[in-house]
């Protein structure tokens, strides 16, 4: 049975989940009219846990974390689908060693069906509790207790897909136990995972984009056209001057850093590397 959503970490007040705030619920058991269990906490949740609360061992939020001072005492993970699980957490006060109660203890002990979590003694000892009974008003009493004894607490079930970005609050010592499962969620209000992609540029054998090698492709054949123009109007000008001024010229070329080629070639191997350069240009741009 789902609560609703508790997305924000509750936080209680101090005393609900301090480690010696203990107190004795009287309660019916047969043939014994003073028998009492021991719970960490008062009895009424209406301020020490989140809103709308219920003391149910199939009542869980969901999503949600959770609260401020508990832990996960066990975990259950529930699989949808290959793509959608869900994990539930069975929150326990942390000032104390809590694990989660079994469906034996649940059988034993029908009263411990509304908490969920339990921590046991290891020895015998004392301990104050504030002992109540209703109607009577609750009053502190030193009480001896055995190793067989425990404390009780309210348990604060979770719940939670991947995609919800979740996180519960303290160090998880959390063991996997028996969860009682939701139904089986249906298409509608499930949150489903969203992929945010970044499309990149198509990637060639090569290692370059389709962008970048187009981009190189029209760079050198406007760069070889260029080049070609640059030798024409060089052979233009070597014809219309005397060998004089063509060698003049080609030392100046040569001072400003660019090689033009021998003044002996001949007009007709320059002709043949024009077309052949021509040619050359053409094949790139088909």
């Amino acid at each position: 049975m789902s609560l609703g959503p508790l997305t924000t970490t509750f936080t209680p007040p101090v005393p609900c989940v301090g480690k010696d705030n203990l107190w004795g619920i009287f309660t019916s058991w047969p043939d014994n009219p003073s028998f009492y269990y021991m719970l960490q906490g008062p009895p009424s949740t209406l301020y020490c846990l989140p809103e709308s609360y219920r003391y149910e061992s199939t009542a869980y939020y969901s999503p949600g974390v959770c609260p401020s001072g508990y832990t996960p005492a066990c975990k259950h993970t529930f699989t949808w689908s290959t793509t959608i699980t869900e994990t539930a957490y069975t929150c326990c006060p942390t000032e104390r060693k809590y694990k989660c109660l079994s469906d034996g203890g649940k059988s034993y002990y029908p009263y411990q069906s509304s908490f969920g979590c339990v921590s046991d003694f290891i020895s015998d000892g004392t301990v104050t509790l504030t002992m109540y009974s209703s109607p009577l008003p609750p009053s502190p009493s030193l009480v001896a207790y055995g190793a067989d004894y425990a404390i009780n607490a309210f348990a604060v079930q979770v719940r939670f897909q991947s995609n919800d970005l979740v996180t519960t609050t303290g160090t998880s010592n959390a063991t996997s136990a028996p969860v009682t499962p939701a139904p089986a969620p249906t298409s509608t209000g499930i949150p489903t995972s969203t992929s945010i992609s970044t499309a990149s540029p198509e990637m060639s054998s090569s290692g370059l984009t389709t962008g970048t090698r187009t981009g190189i492709g029209v760079g050198a054949a406007t760069g070889i056209v260029a080049i070609a123009a640059l030798l024409w109007l060089v052979y233009k000008s070597r014809q219309r001057h005397s060998k004089t001024e063509e060698a003049s010229e080609k030392s100046e070329i040569k001072e400003a850093g660019h090689q033009v080629g021998s003044a002996e070639i001949e007009a007709t191997e320059h002709r043949q590397e024009m077309a052949a350069q021509v040619h050359a240009v053409h094949e790139m741009h088909s």
